[in-house]
């Protein structure tokens, strides 16, 4: 593997190392789309899946917004959550805390562009979303991923760049609107979950 994440004009420095274990060959995710959509009212949410191999229950999700202004909410039982964000102002990051067997979890998520009002935009917390915060932060610890952060790496385009380059890299087919942020899955051990089972994440 090169030292170097290279997507057309784009390098990243060497802060992360993704070792993917795929038992079962290449791997095919066609289909698995992203989710967003539009609600009649103009309540504005963000949802999403959880999970670190398993489902995350009851973990902390602290979203903030592009003023510093921030919401709560815990996962249910399949890992997931719906935050209602009316009011806030995209780009958003997003940490969560949990317990993973025995293990305590933490990981960082981040949304370049939020949700008009009254739609739904998918925002996963998983190893890879994780791995993009790694990058995209400014001393490659996820957990300190700042808003300033995500706008440079909006105006340099990097992130755009780091998201289409671990779409294609990883699974043989995600489709056009798919990537590890967005792509709506069941925490399962299927499809792209059953990926996320067999995949190392060493930030």
């Amino acid at each position: 593997m090169d030292s170097r994440f290279t997507t057309g004009s784009a390098s990243f420095l060497p802060r992360l190392l993704i070792a993917a274990l795929l038992a079962g060959g290449v791997l095919s995710l066609a289909g698995c789309g992203g989710k967003s959509g539009s609600s009649s009212s103009t309540t504005t949410y963000l949802t999403g899946i959880v999970a670190d191999g398993a489902a995350l229950t009851g973990a902390t999700l602290t979203v903030t917004d592009a003023n510093g202004t921030s919401k709560t909410v815990q996962t249910d039982a399949n890992g997931t959550y719906t935050l209602d964000v009316s009011g806030l102002t995209a780009p958003f990051i997003a940490h969560v805390t949990g317990i993973s067997g025995d293990a305590l979890v933490d990981m960082a998520s981040l949304l370049g562009t939020g949700p008009v009002s009254g739609q739904i935009m998918q925002m996963n917390v998983t190893p890879l979303t994780n791995a993009i915060a790694a990058l995209v932060s400014h001393d490659g610890d996820p957990a300190h991923l700042t808003i300033a952060d995500v706008n440079n790496a909006n105006a340099t385009g990097q992130l755009s760049n780091i998201r289409s380059y671990l779409s294609k890299t990883l699974v043989n087919s995600l489709g056009a609107a798919s990537d590890p942020i967005s792509v709506a899955f069941n925490p399962n051990g299927s499809g792209y979950d059953g990926a996320l089972d067999n995949l190392a994440v060493i930030t």
